[in-house]
């Protein structure tokens, strides 16, 4: 996150609790309330590839919506990843930022859908197949929390 030095309390320098909310799925799809209008989206975006992993060795247990950590760089320049990974996400949670957390233009439902399938989807069979360690280049993290 981009620290503002004035407003920063390193003390309580902690993301807000929130109760998720998810897909009633096999291997459900959980997003932060504030984008609950995206979960039908999100959750018919990834099913081609959740069908593909679910029953076998690996499968993730929950696709998982991280928080995006905002750093500035030189020249004014904004870095989005990932944020540290929750102490209880379980070893095969899918953690993914949305399109909508990233730098860009704001997108319709169908929209992000496509982007969510064309970046997510092919992780998420990596991540199942032997090829996890290349996902974390892609705004998402499949392993150990």
């Amino acid at each position: 996150m981009i620290t503002i030095p004035a407003l920063h309390d390193a003390a309580n320098d902690r993301p807000l609790a929130y109760t998720p909310v998810c897909s009633q799925t096999p291997i459900p799809a959980c997003l932060n309330p504030a984008y609950a209008t995206y979960l039908t989206a999100v959750t018919a975006a990834l099913q081609p590839a959740l069908r593909e992993v679910v029953g076998l060795p690996g499968e993730p247990t929950r696709i998982s919506q991280a928080a995006a950590t905002y750093r500035q760089g030189e020249r004014n320049v904004v870095g989005i990843s990932l944020s540290a990974s929750p102490s209880n996400a379980g070893p095969r949670v899918v953690r993914m930022l949305l399109p909508d957390q990233m730098d860009g233009a704001a997108l319709t439902a169908s929209e992000l859908a496509a982007q969510v399938r064309s970046s997510s989807g092919p992780i998420i069979i990596a991540g199942v197949v032997g090829d996890a360690p290349s996902a974390s280049r892609h705004n998402m993290q499949y392993g150990p929390g």
